[in-house]
């Protein structure tokens, strides 16, 4: 089990309860708590070296990022106990909130095996953007802690629209030549849900072997808020200056600056994001 966040927290009182019922349950178990940003990718390493057949994870959206790092390609089973701020990705498969049930799950539940999202040489599980989306989840951060799901999100959305201007976007799908747009956010789907649910793409689906894409044209700063309203309600299909698309990859460029990239609420600077799916890689446990 990797608990984030050594002895904070509502993570730190969910994975007491998740102990408490492996050890009723006389499940053989051992616990790891992260120390620093990306420590669960080592943890989950260490995991496989001993041949583990199942990791359960108890936190959020960000923790489940790391651990499936090393677990794509493998037959290690992801099991996870939501306790983050959004548990946007295990909103998209149903997961229990209740941790016993959630144990239950991981333990007992059915084992899937979906599509992940790669690029360059990373893994994203649920969401992947830039632009006043990325710029949002990073603002966003400023708000954990004290604000929980959409609220937090509304908080973070209201920072970015302060520092908002169109990206210059360099934009490849499949095998066609690149084009230069304007854009304000672009935003690759895997899961339903992010930002404490919200829902980007409606038609994504982590078992589809596609990667959905929304491009939002670029925007004066005053069309912003109205974008942010209909977000929140998912009626932004109805705006014109938002496309949908479906693809294998795609490959992202900023004309001017490294690109600030939110992969499943990890943020990370890149000159360059080649995207892929990556069918069927990953052993999840849902519900029966």
């Amino acid at each position: 089990m990797i608990n984030p966040h050594a002895g904070k927290g509502h993570a730190k009182h969910v994975g007491e309860q998740v102990e408490a019922y492996l050890q009723e349950e006389r499940v053989p178990f051992r616990v790891f708590y992260t120390q620093y940003k990306q420590h669960a990718i080592a943890l989950t390493q260490q995991c496989l070296d001993w041949g583990a057949t199942h990791i359960l994870v108890v936190g959020g959206d960000g923790t489940a990022h790391e651990v499936a790092q090393k677990l794509v390609g493998t037959d290690t089973v992801l099991g996870i106990v939501p306790a983050g701020t959004g548990n946007d990705y295990a909103r998209t498969f149903h997961l229990p909130v209740h941790p016993q049930q959630a144990v239950r799950t991981a333990l007992h539940g059915a084992v899937k095996r979906v599509d992940v999202i790669r690029i360059n040489d990373s893994y994203c599980l649920n969401v992947a953007s830039v632009g006043v989306d990325a710029q949002t989840n990073e603002e966003t951060k400023r708000f954990k802690g004290i604000l929980r799901g959409k609220l937090a999100y509304i908080a973070g959305a209201l920072c970015a629209i302060v520092r908002y201007r169109p990206l210059p976007l360099q934009i490849a799908w499949d095998e066609k030549q690149a084009v230069a747009q304007a854009a304000t956010m672009c935003v690759v789907a895997n899961g339903k849900y992010y930002g404490g649910g919200f829902y980007p793409v409606a038609q994504a689906d982590p078992e589809n072997g596609r990667l959905d894409a929304l491009v939002v044209d670029g925007l004066k700063k005053r069309q912003i808020p109205r974008l942010f309203l209909k977000y929140m309600r998912g009626t932004h299909a109805d705006c014109k200056e938002a496309h949908f698309y479906q693809c294998q990859k795609m490959s992202l460029a900023c004309t001017d600056a490294p690109l600030l990239l939110n992969s499943d609420g990890e943020s990370y600077y890149l000159e360059r994001c080649d995207i892929s799916i990556v069918p069927h890689c990953l052993s999840l446990a849902v519900p029966v």
